[in-house]
């Protein structure tokens, strides 16, 4: 009896220890309009299975195709890192439940704190102005963002440089021309606060295309310059005051 008893708790938790899943994991951008699930700039992501918090294993994504299908994962709780775009250690904790697949999609795209907030500074008539100037191996052009806080209203207006005539030799530039005006709603609002926290922190090269910034306020001022594929913020921040067909 003894020997059956032990028998039947070894296939038991033998039955219990193989529990596993497949896990469909992709690591991208989330933002609308963003890259999405491929070519993100990272390297690896680490799964660490709990409570133990020990190395189950390192999954690379550099350069891979999403989702990648990872078979015979124990159902557990694990605690997953990997970096961001900015290079940020990013860490979450996760639980795999016992189904056939469990998906697991991880946004690159975002800093780990939001706590700059310049528009809520700005009285009456202040500005924060963004200056742009992008160069690249396609195409190259210099572009302007300038806030104003107007009464409760916060309203934008965007400048490019507008051609005046082309020669062979060189580029004459007209001057800068108001393309397009916005009083900035919530979610606009929104977007320039993660605006203002990326932009300080982006990676600086490894791109062929590089955007130089030049921010100017009474509250924050910054240059820098954004070499990396994978951010485009002033697009993204432009796109969301001024629309898709600017």
């Amino acid at each position: 009896m003894t020997v059956l008893i032990l028998q039947f708790l070894f296939v038991c938790s033998f039955g219990q220890a193989q529990q596993t899943t497949t896990i469909l994991l992709s690591i991208g951008d989330c933002r609308e309009g963003g890259h999405g699930f491929y070519g993100i700039d990272t390297d690896s992501v680490s799964f660490y299975r709990l409570p133990e918090d020990t190395l189950a294993f390192r999954v690379s994504v550099r350069a891979k195709r999403f989702p990648i299908k990872l078979t015979n994962t124990p159902v557990a709780d694990y605690r997953i890192a990997y970096r961001n775009v900015f290079r940020q250690l990013v860490v979450k904790q996760i639980r795999l439940t016992d189904q056939k697949t469990n998906s697991i999609r991880l946004c690159a795209d975002s800093v780990l704190n939001y706590s700059k907030n310049t528009l809520a500074k700005l009285q009456d008539q202040d500005t924060i102005s963004i200056y742009l100037e992008s160069q690249g191996c396609e195409s190259s052009f210099n572009s302007k963002i300038l806030i104003r806080k107007e009464g409760d209203n916060f309203v934008a207006r965007l400048y490019e440089d507008t051609v005046l005539y082309r020669t062979k030799r060189k580029m004459i530039i007209k001057g800068w021309g108001l393309i397009k005006t916005m009083v900035l709603t919530t979610q606009n609002i929104q977007d320039f606060q993660r605006f203002e926290n990326e932009v300080s922190i982006v990676w600086k090269m490894g791109c062929t295309t590089e955007e130089r910034y030049e921010i100017k306020s009474k509250y924050w001022n910054l240059e820098t310059t954004d070499g990396d594929c994978d951010w485009w913020g002033y697009s993204f921040l432009k796109r969301s005051f001024f629309g898709k067909k600017i």
